[in-house]
């Protein structure tokens, strides 16, 4: 099976999941698929980093646990979740004082880098459903960073020619600027669709502002790809893992959405809805 198929049977399965979370509409079940996705992410960045042993990592399954225990109970996963990687960090602290011997300076760097990296970032999804039109707004966001990455995939790889950044040699100037026209096409004709079988109002949700906040996701979201390539070249790692087909790890998949995430609920929030 090549490489394209393998990648194409992924994202049709990746694809439904988003689906689901879309029609089931419920924050709990938006905050258990975040979770599962948060906690595979911490521990595959913790195997690039040649840190499988680190007990600095289950601090970081700590802050997933606890972040995914204050949204089912208290549907208020941000009031606590500040207040729990603040604590994670102060325990992490001491625990590499006491452990100095076996906790260097850049394991304790990188371990609480990754606690905001993955868990805190990736929080801002449930909290879109918590807004008007929030289950909408998140299928805006996944297409934008979904068409982005596909085109860009497929536009560089027939007419790359100016490489976009060493990070990612792969990365090319043509399909960066393919995945960004590409996202904005996709949540034109979406929002077009949506108002058209009155799944939105169009008064509701201004489209000028829309496909302006999407070109900006989409190149947020390249970022976000390119800030996980430079962990992974920095460490001298291909993937993240090998559970997706054709993808890598499930960080591979989720990349491009950690960045953009945050930036997408705020400018919903703030100027759309």
């Amino acid at each position: 099976m090549s490489e394209k198929i393998k990648r194409t049977i992924t994202s049709i399965f990746y694809f439904i999941l988003i689906i689901s979370v879309v029609i089931i509409n419920k924050y709990e079940y938006t905050l258990c698929f975040v979770f599962l996705q948060a906690v595979c992410a911490i521990y595959e960045i913790f195997n690039v980093a040649d840190l499988k042993k680190s007990v600095l990592k289950y601090f970081g399954y700590l802050v997933c646990l606890t972040y995914f225990l204050s949204g089912m109970f208290f549907k208020n996963t941000h009031k606590y979740l500040k207040d729990i990687i603040l604590i994670t960090f102060l325990f992490s602290v001491i625990y590499t004082i006491l452990r100095n011997k076996k906790v260097n300076f850049k394991e304790f760097v990188f371990s609480n880098f990754t606690y905001i990296y993955i868990p805190f970032l990736l929080s801002f999804i449930p909290e879109m459903f918590n807004l008007k039109y929030g289950n909408i707004l998140y299928l805006f966001l996944m297409f934008t960073v979904m068409s982005t990455d596909a085109c860009a995939y497929i536009v560089g790889s027939k007419f790359g020619k100016n490489k976009l950044i060493s990070i990612s040699p792969k990365k090319s100037v043509e399909g960066s600027l393919g995945g960004t026209i590409a996202s904005i096409i996709t949540i034109f004709l979406t929002y077009l669709v949506f108002a058209k079988i009155n799944i939105i109002n169009q008064a509701d949700i201004n489209i000028y502002l829309l496909i302006l906040f999407t070109f900006i996701l989409s190149i947020l979201s390249q970022f976000g790809d390119l800030i996980a390539s430079y962990i992974k070249r920095y460490f001298n790692k291909k993937d993240y893992g090998k559970i997706l087909m054709g993808h890598g790890g499930i960080l591979d998949r989720i990349d491009s959405l950690i960045l953009t995430a945050p930036i997408a609920y705020l400018l919903f929030k703030t100027f759309l809805i």
